[in-house]
């Protein structure tokens, strides 16, 4: 087993200051720089004894057969402990190969990964695991504890990623070097020991707080659904047919308002009479379903392509609307429509040719989307949303939370 580091022996000991006792810098400590008295600051170089990893030949299967040493990649690092791997080798394969086996209690550090343009995976050594190459472990000194180390790292994340990650590279890795002489704050072991319980216990609390919210999501999710269900079976506000039955009782007079069915009539007839396409006109299919729950009186049900213009029909969109041009046409995909609106952030465009071929998925103010209400104009869709231009009569909102 090869270091590609000093090893602990020759390594600075952290100092066991009684001064270190306090999780608190009593008030007029001196302290060590911005440190409080009695911790000290140590290179990643010091910290402990390190080991690079590799790859056992690929060619020879037996390396790769009937092991038990979990062999860990950055695929594995996606766990604070690692107890397993994904991939197993054998004796054999540690002994005939760059790989290193390492104790249990070592850091694991990825160093070589895409992901290393935003997280530092770092994860602690359950077992005795081997390493690919694109991870170093650091077994801390017998004074500074696993845990502790791990969290120091996950702390100083965004300075080691800002200021130890190698550029012009093709894939993301660490200058090793300059993260072996990055330096990290180091207090007593007794003082460790209370600082990664405090942390345990407030994570803890923030987890709670997390899965307290995530319940306060799913209820408010189910609350949203109940009113809209209320709303569209006519219990969440008073029917005009109510409204105008208890007006007309105080003037002593007949209620008098348009109902369902004479709107859809006036709807149908203004559709009809709009109809300037080829051939004959083809009256829109009423409601197919006939065990539709009983309606408040003054409602009718309608089909959506009865309230739809004849001229523009529910239409499925672009199908391949291929790669995003800078000067193209505007489209939507399933991911822009957020709650019941459209959002223009983010939004591909199509070529021009490809958008005159799905000129009736144009979408504009006030048209519906799928489930959502569109709030923008000059816009494609894609193929996996659906498009429908309501009467102007009905309200998009109300279409958009019905459909």
């Amino acid at each position: 087993m090869t270091a590609i580091h000093q090893t602990a022996a020759s390594t600075p000991r952290v100092p066991e200051t009684t001064a270190t006792h306090h999780a608190k810098t009593p008030k007029g400590a001196k302290q060590n720089g911005d440190l409080p008295c009695g911790w000290t600051r140590l290179t990643m170089g010091e910290i402990g004894r390190w080991f690079g990893g590799g790859t056992p030949s690929k060619a020879n299967p037996s390396f790769w057969t009937g092991g038990n040493i979990p062999w860990v990649s950055p695929k594995d690092m996606k766990f604070d402990l690692i107890t397993d791997a994904q991939d197993h080798i054998t004796a054999d394969a540690v002994a005939q190969s760059a790989t290193n086996l390492v104790e249990k209690g070592s850091i694991l550090i990825v160093v070589r990964s895409g992901i290393l343009q935003h997280t530092l995976p770092v994860a602690i050594a359950q077992r005795q695991v081997a390493l690919n190459q694109d991870l170093k472990a650091v077994k801390p000194l017998e004074n500074i504890r696993s845990d502790y180390l791990a969290l120091a790292l996950k702390a100083f994340e965004r300075d080691i990623l800002h200021t130890c990650t190698k550029t012009g590279t093709t894939v993301q890795s660490l200058e090793l070097p300059v993260f072996l002489r990055f330096k990290i704050p180091v207090a007593s072991l007794p003082e460790q020991r209370r600082i990664v319980a405090e942390i345990e216990k407030q994570f803890t609390r923030l987890e709670a707080g997390v899965a307290a919210l995530r319940r306060v999501q799913a209820n408010l999710k189910r609350y949203r659904a109940a009113v809209l269900k209320a709303a569209c079976e006519g219990r969440l506000v008073p029917t005009e047919a109510k409204l105008q039955k208890s007006e007309a009782r105080g003037r002593k007079a007949k209620a008098n308002f348009e109902a369902g069915e004479q709107l859809l009539t006036r709807i149908l007839t203004e559709r009809r009479q709009n109809w300037q396409g080829r051939g004959k006109y083809n009256e829109p299919a009423a409601p197919a379903r006939t065990d539709l729950p009983p309606m408040p009186e003054g409602w009718a049900a309608a089909s959506l392509e009865q309230l739809t213009s004849a001229a523009r029909p529910i239409c499925y969109g672009i199908l391949m609307p291929k790669e995003n041009v800078a000067t193209g046409v505007l489209f939507v995909k399933v991911k822009d429509m957020k709650g019941d609106k459209i959002h223009l952030e983010g939004l591909h465009r199509t070529t021009p040719e490809i958008a005159a071929k799905y000129a009736r998925a144009s979408l504009k103010t006030g048209d519906c989307c799928s489930l959502f209400a569109a709030r923008m104009a000059g816009s494609r869709k894609s193929q996996r949303s659906l498009m429908a231009a309501t009467s102007h009569k009905i309200r998009p909102a109300w279409t958009s939370r019905g459909w």
